[in-house]
């Protein structure tokens, strides 16, 4: 499941009874409930992975037991999660990502490049939150205008 809780408690209760019911195994958040600088509000026995020292806007729940995982530290940050992901002699990569529209959408490119990269001969999973340019969304910037600028 990849879902946005706006930083907020009650999407993230509601996220607890959804993954409870549903019996889902890994939930890829993008601007996940924070507390102090730590993803906070599902059960203890879940295992959260955030990375970085400021505000959390990513991070992967896993719910199953069985799935083995590690942070991959060197490709993690606040805004970006990677975990290394074994079940039985499946392994896999996941990734959630939250690209902050306020943010070099170059940068963003690279990230996505490098984790690519990364993960290449790989499984992967990603779930990626990305702020589209849009007028709609009061950007005052849209693609046409963004390209012309990038050339």
């Amino acid at each position: 499941m990849q879902l946005n809780l706006l930083y907020s408690k009650l999407p993230t209760d509601n996220l607890n009874l959804l993954i409870k019911e549903a019996q889902m195994d890994i939930a890829l958040l993008q601007e996940p409930y924070v507390y102090q600088n730590q993803v906070t509000g599902n059960p203890r026995k879940y295992r959260i992975f955030s990375s970085g020292k400021g505000k959390k806007s990513s991070a992967i729940v896993l719910t199953n037991e069985s799935l083995d995982a590690l942070l991959i530290h060197q490709m993690s940050e606040e805004d970006v999660v990677m975990v290394e992901t074994t079940h039985g002699n499946q392994n896999f990569i996941t990734v959630s990502i939250y690209l902050d529209i306020g943010k070099d959408i170059t940068e963003d490119f690279n990230k996505i490049k490098t984790i690519l990269q990364f993960a290449k001969g790989k499984g992967l999973l990603v779930a990626i939150d990305s702020k589209a340019r849009s007028k709609t969304l009061h950007d005052v910037i849209t693609k046409g205008d963004y390209c012309k600028s990038a050339s």
